[in-house]
């Protein structure tokens, strides 16, 4: 289980309110760029992890949207649990890029 104290010794907090992950991720391909941790032989990611610590079970099919459109961001604040689709509209209503923190 991820605490407060794990979290905030493992992240960068800037101005725009993002916590950035600054451990590993999931590489520079497509789909790439999401925060990963590795705990009791497992790897998991950790944006997801953060959203079931802190706001609770993912519905399934759902997706955890970063609102703030920085993949690295582990703020739970920024953190939104949603379908797909709604996803995709924010991507793409976002130009599909990521927000400078």
């Amino acid at each position: 289980m991820i605490t407060l104290e794990w979290l905030l010794d493992r992240v960068v907090v800037c101005y725009s309110g993002c916590w950035v992950w600054a451990g590993a991720d999931s590489g520079t391909g497509r789909g790439g760029g999401y925060p990963k941790a590795f705990s009791k032989g497992k790897t998991f990611y950790v944006h997801r992890a953060v959203y079931q610590t802190f706001k609770g079970k993912i519905r399934r099919g759902y997706q955890v949207d970063h609102v703030c459109r920085t993949r690295r961001c582990v703020n739970p604040d920024h953190l939104e649990a949603v379908r797909p689709e709604i996803n995709q509209q924010r991507k793409h209503k976002a130009n599909g890029t990521a927000r400078h923190v």
